[in-house]
């Protein structure tokens, strides 16, 4: 009986500590989650700043209108699929994580079925002793 109330004991230890280092992963993914929108939005803001910039430029340089424009419209371009892919990948990493939480959650069922069995032979086998 104390291995059995050992053994739940250590199973609840080991899916507790699975679970906490799968909350932990989310958390990290949602930190990079929410650096990457930070980044996003600074970007932004600088692309605004730029076009800001660029349309004074423009006004006093006739001349490099064109080349201003396309200048801008790369920077923003870089910018903006480097977030995306900022994105993806974290969304790779979540989808990830939660596969993980999932399997953790199955495992722990299954190995809690597994000791259900076990107790159910090991008293089956005292009564028939």
């Amino acid at each position: 009986e104390a291995s059995k109330e050992q053994l739940a004991k250590e199973l609840s230890e080991t899916m507790t500590a699975e679970l906490e280092e799968s909350k932990r992963k989310m958390e990290e993914l949602e930190g990079q989650l929410e650096e990457t929108r930070k980044e996003l939005a600074e970007g932004k803001e600088r692309e605004q700043e730029e076009l800001e910039t660029k349309e004074r430029e423009k006004e006093e340089l006739e001349a490099s209108k064109e080349q201003l424009a396309k200048e801008l419209s790369e920077t923003m371009t870089a910018e903006l699929e480097e977030s995306k892919r900022k994105m993806e990948e974290l969304e790779g990493q979540l989808e990830e994580t939660r596969k993980e939480l999932a399997e953790g959650k199955e495992r722990e069922q299954e190995e809690l079925e597994t000791k259900e069995r076990e107790k159910e032979e090991l008293e089956a086998s005292k009564e028939q002793l």
